[in-house]
């Protein structure tokens, strides 16, 4: 990569001030320091309307007539990735239910 990146603009913004750009000669202390002021959790909700608790398995709604919920909200436990692919295949299945439905 050292052919190809030079370096990066360090990030901006409050809490930013004196980093300085990082290059392929970077040591490991410089980018530790970076991932420190500027690592940030990151969470995917979820689980606010859970498969078996409010929904069932083709995202009909207990109790509620011809509402479905297709999104995050559904999975019933915190995923360990990114949830996008899984969204995805659940979108695309819970669809199939209602075109069958319909």
């Amino acid at each position: 990569m050292k052919d190809i990146v030079e370096s990066e603009s360090p990030p901006s913004g409050e809490g930013m001030d004196g980093l300085t750009p990082l290059t392929a000669d970077a040591s490991d202390g410089e980018i530790e320091e970076r991932i420190r002021r500027t690592g940030t959790p990151h969470f995917h909700s979820g689980g606010t309307a859970a498969m078996g608790k409010v929904v069932d398995a083709e995202g009909k709604v207990f109790g509620v007539k011809g509402l479905r919920i297709a999104d995050a909200s559904v999975l019933p436990m915190p995923m360990g990735g990114h949830p996008q692919a899984t969204l995805y295949a659940m979108a695309e299945q819970l669809v199939s239910f209602m075109i069958a439905d319909a």
